[in-house]
């Protein structure tokens, strides 16, 4: 049975004009690699400002599938917040980040990788800080 699959699959592969580097994985196949992805660029979510004024704060866990060009073309939610807008959100953001690729035996290939995404109003307050503390140093350089 196991060789009439194989058969079957790298039938469709041809079929298809796919080699098995091309392929895109599933979510929880596993991809063996000499380098994970590297994230080179990084687009932080919107806080949904409905949950903002709410309070609302929580964790989402992101599954990305990086392709072999570093782009996210699928992702998906690995654990909810409990709240779909922070859910809806992180996903969203997902799209945006940039990866350099997996690389397998020197050539790129796509993988799926899990990251967690943090909303926090206490990371708000503390760029508040920041931007308060910066604004009184402009000040304090000012006075003669």
């Amino acid at each position: 049975m196991k060789k009439i699959t194989l058969i079957l699959i790298g039938a469709m592969l041809i079929t298809t004009g796919l080699s098995a580097a091309d392929k895109m994985p599933l979510p929880d196949e596993f991809v063996k690699v000499d380098l994970m992805p590297e994230m080179i660029k990084s687009t932080p979510p919107v806080y949904p400002e409905k949950e903002k004024k709410a309070g609302t704060e929580g964790d989402v866990f992101i599954k990305a599938l990086i392709d072999k060009e570093g782009k996210v073309v699928k992702a998906e939610i690995a654990e909810t917040s409990g709240y779909i807008s922070l859910d809806s959100a992180a996903v969203e953001a997902a799209f945006k980040n940039e990866y350099k690729p997996a690389m397998q035996e020197g050539k790129p290939v796509a993988v799926w990788v899990t990251y967690k995404v943090t909303f926090s109003l206490d990371d708000d307050k503390d760029k508040d800080k920041d931007q308060d503390k910066d604004q009184i140093k402009k000040i304090e350089k000012k006075k003669p």
